[in-house]
């Protein structure tokens, strides 16, 4: 246990003394604060302002806009951390490739300790580097909301969204490090990272709200992993500023708001239970075990 400690530590300080990593770590956050606060933001709010006035048939006050504001700026967190809980792990797995390239791993499957033990210990480095950026985003975002006039978390939805972001950490970990396991290039994994980092702005509905989309291609998106991870994390942020944005409206016009900017998800008409949406996630997170076991067998087996 101290020699996988040991590799764990050497992983986390490889990743964190690379400031170039850690900086293209978040750069689909980046892009999601610039699109969000630059243009999406505002429009975001003022939908939700429209839906308010068409029930009230009465302009929105200055109360209704910094309660719709404090919606937004929660989905938009709900966002950030879903996305940095794969950019950040699949960055940090980056250090695997890294150390075939440079022959280092021949150096540690040379030492008495197990190759199950040394990829473990670049999964654990993954999930540490990666679920500490997380909480420290949550923190800095969370100082913001509350600085631009929002509401604090309760203890309640905070331990939630802590749980749903552990859930997200430790599926994209594991499935970044199968998918390594078939990758030998840097240059190929820099850009299969690039690539991931925008792609699941749009797989999670972060970019484009789930309602914007064809539904052929929201139906598909409901099967995978990303929509369901940034839901739980929505449903766990959003709750508190949700019912005071919607307060005196019937139940179905925050439910169709819900739904349409991924909030909750449907799957036959019927609204997915967070529970529902874990279990989803969970058979990912076993697939993903199985298919680095698998892959990690066979390539023991040819050597």
């Amino acid at each position: 246990m101290h020699k996988f400690w040991n590799l764990v530590k050497r992983h986390c300080l490889v990743f964190l003394r690379d400031k170039t990593a850690v900086f293209f770590s978040f750069l689909a956050m980046i892009i999601i604060i610039v699109l969000m606060g630059v243009f999406l933001s505002k429009m975001n709010v003022d939908s939700i302002l429209s839906l308010l006035e068409q029930f009230r048939h009465s302009k929105a006050t200055a109360t209704d806009r910094k309660n719709a504001t404090e919606l937004v700026n929660y989905c938009i967190l709900a966002g950030i951390l879903m996305t940095n809980s794969l950019t950040v792990s699949t960055s940090v797995i980056g250090i695997y490739i890294d150390d075939i390239k440079s022959h280092a791993i021949d150096c540690f499957y040379s030492a008495p300790i197990k190759r199950s033990i040394v990829s473990l210990s670049y999964i654990a480095a993954a999930m540490m580097i990666s679920m500490m950026m997380c909480l420290a985003t949550l923190g800095v975002f969370l100082a913001f909301i509350v600085l631009d006039g929002g509401e604090m978390l309760s203890l309640t939805s905070l331990l939630k969204v802590i749980v749903g972001i552990a859930l997200n950490v430790v599926l994209f970990s594991i499935g970044a490090y199968g998918i390594s396991l078939g990758l030998r290039s840097s240059k190929g994994w820099s850009t299969l990272a690039s690539i991931s980092g925008t792609l699941v702005g749009f797989l999670g509905g972060v970019y484009l709200p789930m309602g914007f989309l064809p539904k052929g291609v929201a139906s598909v998106l409901k099967f995978l992993p990303f929509l369901h991870g940034a839901s739980i994390l929505r449903k766990s942020c959003v709750q508190a500023a949700l019912d005071k944005t919607f307060a005196g409206c019937p139940s179905e016009i925050a439910t169709n708001y819900q739904e349409y900017v991924g909030i909750i998800v449907k799957s036959g008409g019927h609204v997915l239970s967070t529970a529902a949406q874990v279990g989803i996630m969970t058979l990912w997170l076993v697939a993903a075990l199985a298919a680095v076991f698998a892959i990690s067998r066979r390539k023991h087996l040819n050597k």
